[in-house]
């Protein structure tokens, strides 16, 4: 889990910076989060997690695409 963890960091991190050094040029970069979820790695990783404290990944997407639709990042 470690470099797991470590490379969704530095994802988060070139994301940052890909999206302040291209702003000027109107492309933009986000990177969300969508905190554990009820899926086939999670529970490789934490066999013993319980289903019902877990996000649908469904759910996860539906929600982004919420976002996007109502245009909640101002560009």
């Amino acid at each position: 889990m470690g470099a797991y963890g470590v490379s969704k960091a530095g994802l988060d991190h070139l994301t940052r910076i890909f999206d302040a050094e291209l702003k000027e040029q109107g492309v933009r970069f986000i990177a969300i989060d969508p905190g554990d979820m009820n899926t086939p790695m999670h529970f490789a990783a934490i066999p013993d997690a319980d289903p019902a404290q877990l996000r649908d990944p469904r759910d996860s997407a539906n929600g982004i695409l919420d976002l996007i639709a109502a245009k909640i990042f101002r560009w």
